[in-house]
């Protein structure tokens, strides 16, 4: 059946509006696409796209399910899996194994864990109410800031883990685990048990920050865990229950592309209409990587920004304002040769690093839906400028 022109409008619409991460926009757009041709497969598939993107699940599954494409069953299969619906998750998943036109590393990964849900709880919570893991600014003579390395139980040991939002589970070195598997996470008073695991070989994140990190803490793990990460305060926060809300803070909200990584609206000028969307990438050990477009939009010619010397390429700046979460940041230093995932089909202004966001106390709410920002007491509405010929420390990693 052809489409309607009102549905072609709204489709199209959609489409740009997840293409410039305008993710409040899209979600209403296709939310009219889907009320003009509800049994259009292209409008059913970005408006699944869109819902997995705001966490909706149960949307996503609706639009998604009896689709024959391959990106509707990997969509299908993204969304029953974060909602918890493992065994149908299980033979979706076995199919897109043998479906040609996928190629996915999650899809691999995750395929072996479905299967062996039965019978278990996955991120059940047992013993305390609450659990406060200081979080190390040293360890002996390496200095991990502005990372945050978390110490941890895994399985019965005490190794070292990074929160990573650029990575969408619980990621175990593939040195000591070659296969994906389901786990027991202790943090202090509160273990977790029936986490799933992914592997990854995290030797080059080890040598960067010159201690042995043994997991990853992904955003669908950190979502669980109704965590605060307070840098300014060394301390990594684990709840059984959701945290009320501060008593000063910004309530910004949360968005997944694919629901697997996190991003968030920022602007480069001290006007927010000129707001683009960043990934959230906890793993990269600098402030915030931007693109051409983004540098254009605050102000800069690329001819213009500095060379940092033995820095594979990158170059740097210094913002005059930066507007995150209600705060101006005036005086943040940027880079630009940071690299910035092209895999979810957003073209994203830039990425967010712990440099940045270690100013901030950051809580997460509604099962990872929106987050608190406390700014530090310390810091003022501008900060001052930094060296902007200093390099990074390690290498960038998103």
């Amino acid at each position: 059946m052809p489409r309607s022109p009102a549905a072609n409008q709204w489709l199209a619409r959609a489409k740009a509006s997840l293409r410039a991460g305008d993710f409040e926009d899209a979600t209403e757009s296709s939310r009219r696409a889907v009320l003009t041709a509800p049994k259009d497969d292209e409008v059913r598939i970005i408006g699944a796209k869109v819902a997995l993107t705001e966490l909706n699940f149960d949307e996503a599954i609706r639009l998604a399910s009896g689709l024959p494409q391959s990106e509707a069953r990997r969509l299908l299969a993204r969304a029953l899996w974060y909602k918890g619906s493992y065994e149908t998750c299980a033979d979706i998943l076995e199919g897109l194994l043998q479906d040609p036109n996928v190629k996915d590393p999650w899809v691999n990964q995750v395929a072996k864990l479905a299967r062996r849900a039965h019978g278990r709880t996955p991120f059940a919570m047992e013993g305390g109410y609450i659990a406060a893991i200081e979080i190390p600014r040293s360890i002996g003579e390496a200095s991990v800031m502005p990372l945050n390395v978390v110490p941890i139980e895994l399985e019965g040991e005490q190794v070292l883990a990074v929160v990573s939002t650029g990575v969408s589970e619980l990621v175990i070195d593939s040195t000591t685990r070659k296969d994906p598997e389901w786990v027991s996470v202790r943090f202090d008073r509160i273990e977790v048990r029936d986490v799933p695991a992914l592997t990854q070989d995290l030797s080059q994140l080890s040598r960067q920050v010159r201690v042995p990190i043994r997991a990853l803490i992904g955003t669908n793990f950190l979502r669980h865990l109704n965590a605060t990460i307070d840098r300014r305060g060394d301390q990594f926060i684990v709840r059984r229950e959701e945290a009320h809300a501060p008593p000063e803070a910004s309530r910004i909200p949360l968005w997944y592309p694919l629901g697997a990584t996190i991003a968030m609206r920022a602007s480069v000028t001290k006007n927010e209409n000129d707001s683009s969307a960043f990934l959230v990438n906890t793993q990269l050990p600098v402030s915030l990587g931007l693109t051409t477009p983004e540098w254009k939009k605050a102000g800069f010619e690329m001819k213009a920004l500095k060379e940092i010397p033995n820095a594979d390429g990158l170059r740097t700046g210094i913002l005059k304002s930066f507007r995150f979460a209600g705060f101006d940041l005036g005086g943040l230093p940027a880079f630009s040769g940071v690299p910035i995932d092209d895999k979810y089909g957003i073209d994203f202004g830039g990425v967010i690093g712990s440099d940045l966001l270690m100013n901030f106390r950051i809580t997460i709410g509604n099962e990872g839906r929106f987050a608190w920002v406390e700014p530090d007491p310390a810091m003022a509405t501008s900060r001052p400028p930094t060296d902007e010929g200093k390099a990074p420390k390690g290498e960038p990693n998103p």
